[in-house]
């Protein structure tokens, strides 16, 4: 007999089912292509770092996929534009390289990517605003997982008024 997984209530676990199949996922550039042109505007939290012409260079040259420092995986690292986004982190400052332009991502870049919507302002310093956003949860992901529990508890209560 299969033993069904199930929580401390002993109601069964449901799992959020994929949004997307490998062939309908939404690459970075989907997302990013907008902001390609967009001068910066903090209004809306798209404020560019301020780097020299040596790390625009530095940045230019990393491969995609790798990051600028050799003993960091996930930070400075240079996502693939026609693939899905990588994990956004709070990484202190070590965000991620944008695919095409030389430059880190700004806030409201990584906050899209992270599925918020575009007239959701984060407040605070350009620092702060990237700790809130690499600290969050995707919305999509919080809304699956939401989505879920519901079920889950749904199907609990009938199960119990049976």
């Amino acid at each position: 007999m299969k033993k069904k997984l199930s929580n401390k209530v002993g109601a069964v676990n449901f799992h959020p089912k994929p949004f997307y199949d490998e062939s309908s996922y939404i690459s970075v550039g989907d997302v990013l292509e907008k902001y390609l042109d967009k001068t910066e505007d903090k209004s809306i939290n798209h404020i560019f770092a301020k780097c020299s012409d040596e790390m625009k260079k530095r940045l230019e040259a990393i491969p995609v996929g790798k990051s600028l420092y050799g003993n960091y995986s996930d930070a400075w690292k240079k996502v693939d534009w026609n693939k899905p986004s990588c994990t956004v982190k709070e990484n202190h400052g070590g965000v991620n390289v944008h695919p095409i332009l030389n430059r880190v991502m700004t806030p409201r870049e990584l906050a899209t990517l992270q599925s918020f919507p575009e007239d959701f302002i984060f407040q605070g310093s350009k620092k702060w605003q990237l700790v809130q956003i690499g600290n969050a949860v995707p919305c999509l992901l919080g809304k699956a997982v939401g989505l879920a529990i519901l079920k889950s508890y749904d199907k609990w209560q009938e199960e119990r008024n049976e």
